[in-house]
């Protein structure tokens, strides 16, 4: 969860960097990825709205994935600032053994 909110984060900056432009959500679509000291978060936005999450070990062995919908909002802060949002509905949660 904590590593899910620092890649939100993340995105939700990289969403503010290019609020001076007109950012889409064709934009988002690709792959993200995070390194921390022993882990990998990967996060894959799909063109149809759905998206994969995966944790792995720095080795590559995975052990959770997330699966489900996304969604990209666009709406005005009380401040008049343009907000990017992304959010993931996790529909699937799977353990890998390890």
């Amino acid at each position: 969860m904590r590593n899910t909110l620092k890649l939100l984060i993340v995105m939700g900056f990289t969403c503010l960097l290019f609020s001076c432009q007109r950012l889409e959500r064709s934009d988002l679509i690709g792959t993200y990825k995070a390194e921390y000291p022993n882990k990998v978060q990967i996060l894959i936005l799909n063109e149809d709205g759905t998206y994969e999450q995966l944790f792995t070990s720095t080795k590559g062995i995975p052990f959770e994935k997330y699966v489900g919908k996304w969604e990209f909002r666009k709406n005005f802060t009380s401040t008049g600032f343009l907000r990017h949002t992304v959010i993931l509905h996790r529909e699937l949660f799977i353990e890998y053994d390890q």
